[in-house]
């Protein structure tokens, strides 16, 4: 946790101009993923909270909660049937994919109810640096 806060704060002080933007993104319901190595999970608020001392200017859910649950559905089924082999589990992984992809659309309708960023697979984060 001190490590992102001493970050935004460096990037805060010493990299932006007066008027300077900021955009990050951060994962928060997500299947485990090693790439190259999984940390740290945040909720949108958690993130703002990550990024004072900038101020807010718009933040909300990068990766929706349909997206999120296709994922889910996907990684639970795949690693189920494959019973921990990983050729098994890259196929079974595809296959199902395939199935559950077309749920991820129903984000586009998901978007417009302001609760739902608490089952979001990512939020992202938009701040200025505060003006003394």
């Amino acid at each position: 946790m001190s490590f992102t806060r001493n970050f935004v704060f460096e990037f805060e002080c010493r990299l932006f101009r007066k008027s300077g933007l900021f955009y990050t993104e951060m994962p928060f319901l997500q299947p485990y993923h090693e790439s190259p190595i999984d940390l740290r999970r945040s909720t949108k608020s958690g993130l703002a909270t990550l990024c004072e001392p900038l101020t807010e200017i718009e933040s909300g859910i990068h990766i929706g909660p349909a997206a999120t649950f296709a994922w889910f559905l996907r990684e639970f089924w795949a690693r189920l049937l494959s019973g921990g082999r990983p050729s098994v589990y890259a196929k079974a992984s595809t296959l199902i994919g395939w199935v559950v992809f077309p749920m991820r659309y129903a984000d586009h309708f998901l978007a417009k109810i302001p609760h739902l960023h608490t089952i979001a697979s990512s939020c992202y984060y938009l701040g200025r640096k505060a003006q003394p």
